[in-house]
Order: structure tokens, then sequence, then C-alpha cells
């Protein structure tokens, strides 16, 4: 899901593109976000909004503008939603614009939510990102787009997570000590939001 070109904000995390995907979705074409090249074998590519199927599962891009001015600074951003092993996923890529009672109504309620939240002018602020939480109430967040570690300090305009951590503190915060978590539909809470923040492992 989204890879990337190891600049700004990225440079310290290890390489994506020594694993060997079957499928590569994208949510937006920049110069840093939705780098395809140099990845094993020949895996599927879906970039644009649209209903597709890839062996047993049905993933849903949705349209979506991708910045504060409508889209007329980075253009669109595709949303994706399917379900696996009987978990909703909503992945919003890297995204600052709201999510309108359209996509409100596509979505529904997810079970699992990738939620940008490290500011900038590409990805949601602290604050937006909660009000997306509010707004979709999902039942696990994972934060992503936030500066980590890994980032070029003099080039990387995000937030660190704490921000955002501190409007949930009346949620469940779970802190993973890896940046990989298994999750089956029992996990998932009866009610309220529960937020997953994994540790990422760096080049």
């Amino acid at each position: 899901m989204n890879p990337f070109r190891r600049i700004g904000c990225t440079t310290g995390y290890r390489d994506v593109t020594t694993s060997n995907p079957d499928l590569i979705l994208i949510s937006s074409r920049l110069l840093d976000e939705g780098v395809i090249d140099g990845f094993k074998g020949n895996p599927g590519l879906l970039y644009e909004p649209g209903v597709y199927k890839f062996n047993d599962l049905r993933l849903e891009g949705i349209r979506t503008e991708k910045d504060r001015e409508k889209g007329r600074r980075f253009g669109t951003n595709v949303t994706w939603l399917w379900k696996q092993a009987g978990i909703k996923v909503f992945h919003l890529g890297a995204l600052s614009s709201p999510i309108g009672i359209e996509q409100q109504i596509l979505v529904g309620r997810p079970d699992l939510l990738l939620l940008p939240v490290g500011g900038g002018v590409k990805a949601y602020t602290p604050q937006e990102a909660a009000k997306v939480v509010q707004v979709l109430k999902p039942k696990i967040v994972i934060p992503t787009h936030y500066k980590t570690k890994a980032a070029d300090e003099k080039t990387c305009e995000l937030v660190e997570i704490d921000e955002f951590l501190g409007l949930m503190s009346a949620m469940t915060i779970r802190k993973v000590n890896s940046d990989t978590f298994s999750l089956k539909p029992s996990d998932l809470p009866d009610q309220g939001s529960v937020i997953e923040v994994l540790s990422y492992k760096f080049s």
C-alpha cells in the first residue's frame, strides 16, 4: 500500500522494494508517493478509483480531493476500502481534504482505519485527523504519516504522533513494539475506538 521514495520524512526507512508483493495499491503519484519501481516479480497495480476483484478480494477505490484546496494543488487521492479475513479496512493514503457525506455513506463504519495524522500540506493535522475519527467512528485506528526518527529534520514538515495521541486521550491507546500486528474479528472492540501505534523499523 502506497510504496514511497526515501526522501524527506521517510529518509531513514528501510527499502520497501525488497518485498515481493502480489498487489500494489496507490493513492496518489507524486515525487515521494506511489513509487512502483524496483519491486520483484510482476505485482498487480491499482491506482484509479473503481471497484476491482483481485483473487478473492473485492477492493473499492474511492475518489477524494487530496488537498485542502479541493485538489487544485495535488489533484486526486484514492482511498482504498476492502474486506479481508472478516475485517473492513479503510486506507486513506495521504489525505488532507474532509471526508464528504458520499464517502461516509460508501464506507460506513470501518473496522480498521489507516489515518494520516502528521499535518503538512498533504495530510491531516492532528486536529483534522481527530475529526475524521469522530465522523467515521472506526473500531481500530492505525495512525500514519507522522514524523519519526527516520525523517530528515531539514525537509520534513510533519509533526510527531504525540500531538494526535494527546487529542485521543479519552480512547484506549495501545503501543505495539513491532511494525506488524495480527488482527481477527474477535479482537475488535464492541464499543468505542482503539488507537494502535506501531513501531517502525528503520534502515
